[in-house]
């Protein structure tokens, strides 16, 4: 019997990396949009209305934030097509409550962008999820305006 070593990766796949984030966004979407549904019809419509505001608001947020980002940067600003900033905002979106503002889920997008993947050297180069990071920020920094229902 003969055993053969070869290094990593071990495993190939014809997949690009367009192909999976083509995947993974509309995961997102599909999750989003019964999100959408069903607090739509557990507690009304304003509920269903307001993540979907969420979501757009993150994601015109992170949209903005790296076309700002690639023009003072130098970079082309259609790079934003594989940067895929709308993931981290739909992952964002998708783990904060619901009685978040407006305002603090914008805030927390554009930092998670800017600090959790831009900085880093953008897509593929972050050194945590940028979601989870913006996640911890909005729970740390707008923790006042998002009163938790704790019983002892």
């Amino acid at each position: 019997m003969k055993f053969t070593f070869k290094p990593s990766p071990n495993y190939r796949s014809e997949q690009t990396t367009s192909g999976i984030m083509r995947d993974v966004t509309l995961c997102l979407l599909a999750v989003l949009t019964f999100a959408i549904v069903w607090y739509s019809v557990s507690y009304g419509t304003a509920y269903g209305l307001r993540v979907f505001l969420m979501a757009l608001f993150a994601v015109i947020a992170a949209e903005v934030t790296e076309i700002i980002w690639f023009k003072a940067t130098g970079k082309d600003w259609k790079e934003i097509f594989h940067s895929y900033g709308w993931v981290t905002a739909l992952i964002l979106v998708l783990i904060t409550r619901l009685n978040v503002s407006y305002y603090a889920v914008i805030v927390c997008t554009i930092v998670a962008i800017i600090f959790g993947k831009l900085i880093f050297g953008g897509f593929g180069q972050n050194i945590f999820n940028p979601a989870a990071f913006g996640e911890a920020l909005l729970m740390n920094s707008f923790s006042s305006a998002v009163n938790a229902d704790i019983t002892t």
